[in-house]
């Protein structure tokens, strides 16, 4: 009989523990950390080149302000010395007045209607008579080659 009690007495803390166990509330899940912020999108790949300043079909006033701007390829001056090879994704403004853009891979030349920014330039100022004209912005490599797709012309009235 000691030996029934004696287990009697041990049975009910063990069942106490197991009626505990199985009628306790679920503990909450550990909370997740947050969700990592999704990647921004890519960039467009389409190279281009733009007027940051003037917008096209400003009116603006002498001397002209204009800012340029590209996507795609990086603005670096021109080396120094002789230029045997480009540097790929690398090029330098151009800007023309009433002039069109050139054909792809073509050479705009110093000094033929064109204005050279061979330092990296990214903006200018620059005189324009009364009325409406053509700012053509281009971009070339260090050989002085249009690239792809990297020109813009705009039309502004010059007052």
């Amino acid at each position: 009989m000691k030996v029934t009690r004696y287990l009697a007495l041990l049975a009910l803390p063990i069942a106490m523990v197991v009626a505990a166990a199985c009628s306790s509330e679920p503990q909450p899940a550990e909370t997740a950390a947050p969700a990592a912020a999704p990647a921004p999108a890519p960039m467009a790949t389409t190279p281009r080149a733009f007027f940051a300043e003037p917008a096209d079909g400003a009116t603006v006033t002498s001397p002209v302000k204009m800012k340029f701007a590209s996507e795609g390829v990086m603005i670096m001056p021109v080396p120094e010395g002789v230029v045997t090879s480009v540097r790929p994704g690398m090029g330098h403004y151009h800007l023309a007045i009433d002039t069109e853009c050139p054909a792809d891979g073509t050479e705009i030349k110093k000094g033929e209607k064109w204005i050279h920014y061979g330092k990296g330039d990214l903006e200018a100022d620059t005189q324009l008579s009364p009325g409406s004209h053509e700012l053509t912005l281009a971009v070339a490599d260090d050989k002085h080659m249009q690239m792809p797709g990297l020109c813009k012309t705009i039309t502004v009235t010059a007052k």
